[in-house]
């Protein structure tokens, strides 16, 4: 009995995920269990935006739980709603009281998490579930878990963190040409910082190269799309 019940409840789970979405303010989907890996603590580099959309006819409640914290900075901003937070502890939930958001609608456009502290040396992670929040104040379902990393050693990246990933580049350094290894038949998209789509190319499994040499010099975004899935990482043109 309480296997069906479990079964049931995680129906209702999904049917209810189907109808909440959650992006980037950019618009571009975050995915559950999406990396989003920092090598800065400058606002303009370590700013995450987000919206929660709410596709239903009702109101929701929505609150964002910290699941898991690994090397802690002492400095995660986090804001929703009316409520910015210069840190977070793990396993609370934020903010205090749920933010209402209205059938149709999201939560402002200026939500974001934003590490503003450098760590000890290492990979600093933060899991963060969105949630809609119950009458009784519990989770009444999970919409999406995310993970913002500092890594002051890394090249900025915003990846899967499961075998989601379809395509990798060869490097994130690139002159004339973008080297591309797809492990399934893929759509490559490339976007500008200001999020303008610049190119196309649809990539069978295999080794490829793209053609970027009529690019300025400066920072793009490669996202990669197959089986209703995305992953995304930046690359500097030289």
């Amino acid at each position: 009995m309480k296997k069906v019940l479990f079964i049931l409840g995680l129906l209702v789970c999904t049917a209810t995920q189907a109808q909440i979405t959650v992006t980037k303010t950019d618009g571009t989907p975050i995915a559950n269990n999406q990396v989003f890996t920092f090598t800065s603590t400058e606002y303009d580099d370590a700013y995450l935006g987000f919206l929660v959309h709410n596709n239903t006819a009702a109101s929701i409640d929505v609150r964002i739980l910290v699941e898991s914290v690994t090397n802690p900075t002492g400095g995660m901003e986090l804001c929703l709603g009316n409520v910015c937070l210069s840190n977070v502890v793990q396993g609370n939930a934020y903010p205090s009281s749920a933010v209402t958001i209205a059938p149709g609608g999201t939560n402002s456009e200026f939500d974001h998490f934003w590490n503003t502290h450098a760590n000890n040396g290492g990979v600093s992670d933060y899991k963060f579930t969105f949630y809609i929040e119950d009458e009784f104040g519990g989770s009444a379902a999970e919409i999406v878990s995310m993970i913002y990393r500092y890594d002051p050693n890394a090249l900025a990246t915003d990846v899967f963190s499961s075998s989601a990933q379809t395509a990798v580049l060869k490097s994130g350094l690139v002159s004339n040409v973008l080297e591309v290894k797809a492990t399934k038949n893929t759509l490559l998209e490339i976007f500008d910082v200001n999020g303008k789509s610049l190119r196309k190319e649809q990539l069978s499994s295999g080794e490829h190269i793209v053609d970027v040499s009529d690019f300025a010099s400066g920072v793009y975004i490669a996202r990669f799309n197959a089986d209703n899935q995305s992953a995304t990482t930046k690359f500097i043109k030289k």
